[in-house]
């Protein structure tokens, strides 16, 4: 997830997926000094939630990636991670971006 607006959502995401019985980890390396996206990371802590460090180690356990990234620009210091996501999320498997679904709402 990305700090912005879409990282947002996809942590609101998160807790929307827990509450409905799923078992959702969130990637979140760059965590924003935000007050409300704070609120929201301790809300998913607080119901055990994990944080993900090892994103690929993470991919290969997973039934579904939900991208919560873009929107980020490109001098963010996130940059590197960026990248790197894109990449493994390019390559065939379980995927969908959190704007796209949103928008069929």
């Amino acid at each position: 997830m990305c700090s912005g607006n879409n990282g947002g959502d996809g942590l609101v995401a998160a807790r929307h997926l827990y509450h409905y019985k799923y078992q959702p980890s969130v990637y979140y390396p760059k965590q924003p000094k935000n007050e409300l996206y704070q609120r929201l990371t301790v809300q998913l802590k607080d119901l055990g939630i994990p944080f993900i460090t090892d994103f690929h180690a993470a991919l290969k356990e997973t039934h579904q990636v939900i991208d919560a990234i873009f929107g980020l620009f490109s001098t963010d210091p996130l940059r590197a991670h960026i990248d790197m996501i894109r990449q493994v999320l390019a390559s065939p498997g379980p995927y969908a971006n959190l704007s796209q679904l949103l928008s069929r709402l």
